[in-house]
C-alpha cells in the first residue's frame, strides 16, 4: 500500500513540475508576442508620422493606404469604445458605495457604438481593461490606444453596488454596431458587430485530495477474518482516500496520476492451542494507483465535463499477527516451533482498468467542485492468494480466486482549472 501511494505521489509531483514548466514557457511566449505587438505599433506610428509630412497621392478606407513615391504604408484606425468619462471624486464614490481608488465615471454613451451594443450604461464606473487598472480619463485613453479594433478585452465595471465583468469587443470610430438609438434613422443601414465571445476553456490542470466510495464484495475476506476471531467489514462499500493530479497535454486531453488506499486495524485476545493467552492483530489494506487519461469538454465557462480511463495496479493485503510476547533467547527454536508467536502476510494483486466520467463546477478561478463516477475492473494475473514471507511468495492452496471490481463514486474539491 505504501508503495502504491508513494508511486502515485511521485506521479503527481512530476506532473506538477511539468505543468509549472509549461506555464513558464507559455508566459515567455506571451511576453514575446507582446514585444512583437509593441514593435508593430511603433512602426505604425512612424508610418503615420511620415504620412503627415508627405504628399498624399491616394487613400483608401478602412485603414489608410498612403503612397509615398513607390512605397505604400498601411495605417490602421484606433479602437473606439464610445463613452465619455470623467474622474470620479471621493464624494461621488462614497455616494455610489464604491471603495476603490481607481476608475473613471461614465457620463455618456455614443448611440450605436460598441459601448452601446455591450450595454455599458451612463453612471457605470469603468475599473479595468484586462488587468490594466484605469486610473483617470487620460490613462483610460492610453489603455484603449494600446489595443486594436476587434480586440476582445475583459472589461471590469462597477454598477449598482456590484462588480461586473464583460467580454467587450472594441469597435471603430464612425461605425455603428448592432444596437442603435430609437431615433436613429440610419439604424437599418448600420453595420452589425459580430461578437467574438471568448470560448469556454477546458483548463490547464490541477490536483486535489480524492475520496472514493468503492462498491465491492468483501465476502472472501470477511469469511477468513471471521474464522480467526474478528468481526466482518462492511460489505456495502469502502471509502478510500488518496490524491490525484493532471495537466493539459493539448487539444483537451489531460494526463495525470492517481492513487487511493484504505486500511483497517483490529485487535483481539485469543487463547492458543497450548492454553496461552495471546493477542491477535489484523491489518487489512486495499488500494490502487496508476495513470489517467481524460478528454475534457467545456460545457460553459464554469462547467467542464470529461470522459477518461485509469490504467494501474493494486490489490488486497491482509497481515495477521499472533503475539504472546514470551520471547527467550535460549528458547528461540521452541518459539519457531510454537504457534504462540506467529505472522502471516496474505496478498492478491490486480491490473486495473477504470473507465469514468466527471463533471466539474468552478466556484473560483482556482477552486472547483468535482463529481466522478466510474467502474473499476481488476484482472488478477495469478489465481488464488499468495503468502509473502521474508520476501518470498508462496501460493496458498484452496484459496479463493477473489475478484475486485465494482462501481466507484467520488465527490470533492479540485484545486486548479
Amino acid at each position: 500500500m505504501k508503495r502504491i501511494i508513494t508511486i502515485a505521489l511521485i506521479l503527481v509531483l512530476a506532473l506538477a513540475i511539468w505543468a509549472q514548466e509549461t506555464d513558464q514557457q507559455e508566459l515567455e511566449k506571451q511576453e514575446k508576442l507582446r514585444q512583437m505587438e509593441e514593435q508593430k505599433k511603433e512602426m505604425q506610428l512612424k508610418a503615420a508620422t511620415m504620412a503627415e509630412k508627405a504628399e498624399v497621392i491616394s487613400a483608401k478606407i478602412p485603414g489608410i493606404t498612403i503612397s509615398l513615391g513607390n512605397k505604400d504604408i498601411l495605417a490602421y484606425s484606433s479602437p473606439f469604445m464610445g463613452v465619455t468619462t470623467e474622474s470620479i471624486t471621493i464624494q461621488k464614490a462614497k455616494k455610489l458605495g464604491y471603495d476603490k481608488f481607481y476608475g473613471v465615471y461614465v457620463t455618456g454613451i455614443v448611440p450605436g457604438s460598441a459601448a452601446h451594443f455591450f450595454r455599458v450604461l451612463k453612471g457605470d464606473i469603468l475599473m479595468k481593461f484586462d488587468e490594466n487598472k484605469i486610473q483617470d480619463p487620460d490613462s483610460f485613453t492610453n489603455i484603449i490606444k494600446s489595443y486594436y479594433v476587434g480586440d476582445v478585452v475583459r472589461l471590469q465595471l462597477f454598477r449598482n453596488g456590484q462588480i461586473k465583468i464583460i467580454d467587450f469587443e472594441l469597435g471603430e470610430r464612425g461605425k455603428k454596431y448592432g444596437i442603435a438609438s430609437d431615433d436613429d434613422e440610419d439604424k437599418k443601414d448600420s453595420e452589425t458587430l459580430k461578437i467574438r465571445k471568448k470560448k469556454a476553456h477546458v483548463g490547464y490542470g490541477g490536483g486535489s485530495w480524492i475520496p472514493v466510495w468503492f462498491r465491492h464484495s468483501m465476502s472472501d475476506v470477511n469469511y477468513l477474518i471471521s474464522q480467526i476471531g474478528f468481526s466482518e467489514m462492511n460489505d456495502d462499500g469502502i471509502l478510500l482516500h488518496g490524491g490525484c493530479g493532471k495537466g493539459n497535454v493539448g487539444h483537451g486531453w489531460f494526463l495525470g496520476g492517481y492513487g487511493v488506499g484504505y486500511s483497517l486495524v483490529k485487535r483481539a485476545n485469543h487463547t492458543t492451542a497450548s492454553g496461552a493467552n495471546s493477542i491477535r492483530r489484523m491489518n487489512y489494506c486495499m488500494g490502487w494507483g496508476g495513470v489517467t487519461l481524460d478528454k475534457r469538454i467545456a460545457v460553459t465557462k464554469k462547467i467542464t465535463a470529461s470522459l477518461g480511463t485509469m490504467l494501474g495496479w493494486g490489490g488486497h493485503t491482509l497481515e495477521l499477527h499472533q503475539i504472546l510476547g514470551n520471547y527467550d533467547w535460549s528458547q528461540i527454536n521452541q518459539n519457531l516451533d510454537s504457534s504462540d508467536n506467529n505472522y502471516m502476510k496474505l496478498k492478491k494483486s490486480y491490473i486495473f482498468v477504470q473507465p469514468k466520467a466527471m463533471l466539474m463546477y468552478h466556484v473560483l478561478s482556482w477552486l472547483a467542485i468535482r463529481g466522478e463516477v466510474g467502474y473499476m475492473y481488476g484482472y488478477s494475473y495469478h489465481s488464488g492468494w499468495n503468502s509473502v514471507v521474508a520476501g518470498d511468495s508462496f501460493e496458498i492452496a484452496n484459496s479463493p480466486d477473489t475478484t475486485m471490481q465494482g462501481f466507484t463514486v467520488s465527490i470533492g474539491p479540485w484545486f486548479g482549472w
